[in-house]
């Protein structure tokens, strides 16, 4: 059976977050002082690709590099199949950290709105997301309209033009397809996820969307259209939306970042802040209604179906 790219490139990057702490970037040194953060950069990409990805038939790619003062020292994003991962080199270029812990860091609360924006980040067949979708969904129907609420789809694209999802093909495809019920069928749409969550997976969610299509009552036919004539704008948004930093609630739950991109599923954004506590129905309905300038009525609702997730990912 033939390997998604995707997972094996998650599967690298875990294993170099695992191993921690710093690598030495077997190079000669040009001086003893510090380097040019371009010099630094390609530094790296040469140790990514002639160490870490060598064999491997992969390339890595810089796609971004700052001068992080906040930490003294520079950083880069590197780009893998579609992946992407944070590192930090030392101004000598001499260490490569695969992360940069704040020991510091400054909390975000999140802020009120009329109307908060609540975005839940997932992929369509991750267990944790499922998990969050099925805590949080109780929750979007009993605030209704006060709240702008949005699941929205993690996913990647390789140098080679080609959209991906974590769990293969059939996820990528159900996420297009989640979208598209959202955005032309919204009054359909939570119960549409609910029953996916329920009676499909990664392995039939091509042949077993319909049947939860025709239970909730959906237009088979304009998700098809939308999926088949609208899928590379809508995973384009969908990206533009996980690409961006969001501050962090509370950085102490996320080694100590401040600010960080969406890449692990489940994800919640309100207010575009990234939310950091648990992952109950109760402590969702919660996190929202401190959003609001004004809570409505059902803040006060106890939720009797109490759904949770544990604290696990998919990224």
């Amino acid at each position: 059976m033939k390997k998604d790219p995707s997972l094996i490139v998650s599967s690298i990057i875990l294993v170099v977050l695992i191993i921690g702490g710093a690598f030495f970037l077997s190079h000669p040194p040009a001086s003893k002082g510090n380097i040019s953060l371009t010099k630094a950069s390609q530094i790296a990409l040469d140790y990514f690709n002639n160490h870490i990805l060598k064999g491997r038939n992969m390339t890595a790619k810089v796609i971004k590099k700052e001068d992080d003062s906040q930490s003294g020292l520079y950083k880069v994003q590197i780009d893998i199949q579609g992946q992407k991962i944070d590192a930090y080199i030392s101004r000598n270029g001499h260490y490569l950290f695969p992360q940069a812990i704040n020991l510091q860091p400054k909390t975000t609360p999140i802020p009120q709105t009329e109307k908060p924006i609540v975005r839940l980040f997932v992929m369509a067949f991750c267990p944790f997301g499922n998990q969050a979708e099925n805590a949080i969904i109780p929750v979007a129907k009993l605030l209704g309209s006060s709240i702008d609420f949005h699941i929205n789809y993690i996913v990647s694209h390789d140098q080679n033009g080609k959209w991906n999802s974590l769990h293969g093909s059939q996820e990528l495809n159900q996420d297009i397809r989640e979208i598209c019920v959202e955005n032309n069928q919204p009054s359909k749409f939570l119960d549409f996820v609910e029953g996916i969550n329920k009676g499909c997976s990664a392995k039939n969610a091509d042949q077993c969307w319909q049947k939860i299509a025709q239970k909730v009552g959906l237009d088979e036919k304009e998700v098809t259209n939308c999926q088949n004539k609208q899928k590379d704008t809508l995973l384009q948004q969908e990206t533009k939306l996980a690409d961006k930093e969001y501050p962090v609630e509370d950085p102490f739950k996320m080694q100590g970042q401040e600010k960080a991109t969406i890449t692990a599923s489940p994800t919640l954004v309100i207010n575009n802040v990234i939310y950091t506590g648990s992952r109950g129905s109760q402590d969702y309905l919660a996190a929202i209604c401190s959003a609001f300038k004004n809570p409505p009525s059902q803040c006060k609702t106890k939720i009797s179906q109490q759904n949770s997730a544990p604290a696990g990912s998919c990224n």
